[in-house]
């Protein structure tokens, strides 16, 4: 059978709801076809999660393990990490060297969709509409006032690297815009602030396979919440 790494934690918020999407991931893949085994990743540890393995460490010089003076290595991996390393581009650049196929979007594509401002950039670019945004470097000096000429209000403020809405804030008044810059800092480096635009949501889910590409049904996104939060989610 095919060893088949799951690989979750991560360095940011997100780290929680990865630790849930390898357990989900775990429970669904057939068990009879492949060997799995949990990897939580956390800055420099990486080590084993599984119960038989439970806190044995990751040889990162080639991805594999050693138990009872047995080496295992990896012949595929699924990534259940949300956030950094695992949608940014780091850990399909490190798996890229070592040939080991993975579960996410390339290198580059990850790099670039995992960075909202570069990604609207490039979109942009290519003719697509958008809304407004302005970035905020950590240390870096604004003036509200430009910032809302620009963006207008009401209008979200974010991590500019970062997902499941850590660090987000809908802003209706510019006196919040200050809190809000600073709580989307303490995810990231940089913040991003955005247009509102009223309207419905959708979203559409793309799984590329070696032959083909699988367009998921259209999801509308109709949350309880003022916006489609982390609690929402």
């Amino acid at each position: 059978m095919k060893n088949i790494a799951i690989v979750t934690g991560g360095d940011s918020s997100e780290s929680v709801i990865s630790v849930q999407s390898a357990e989900q991931v775990a429970s669904l893949l057939d068990k009879s076809k492949y060997n799995l085994f949990v990897i939580n990743i956390k800055g420099s540890v990486w080590e084993l999660t599984s119960d038989a393995y439970y806190g044995i460490p990751i040889d990162k010089n080639d991805f594999s393990f050693t138990y009872n003076g047995q080496k295992t290595s990896f012949d595929a991996v699924f990534m259940a990490l949300h956030g950094t390393p695992g949608e940014d581009g780091t850990l399909q650049a490190y798996f890229n060297m070592l040939k080991i196929p993975y579960t996410t979007c390339s290198l580059l594509t990850s790099a670039l969709t995992f960075n909202k401002f570069s990604c609207n950039s490039y979109l942009r670019s290519l003719g697509v509409r958008l809304a407004k945004s302005v970035r905020i470097q950590k240390n870096q000096s604004y003036k509200v006032e430009e910032v809302l000429a620009h963006v207008g209000l009401p209008c979200f403020v974010k991590p500019n690297n970062g997902g499941s809405s850590f660090g987000t804030t809908k802003v209706t008044a510019a006196l919040q815009l200050d809190e809000a810059i600073a709580k989307a800092l303490k995810e990231d480096n940089e913040a991003i602030i955005e247009q509102f635009i009223q309207g419905r949501e959708f979203t559409v889910g793309v799984f590329k396979t070696s032959e083909e590409n699988i367009v998921f049904p259209v999801t509308e996104i109709i949350s309880k919440n003022e916006f489609f939060d982390y609690e929402s989610k």
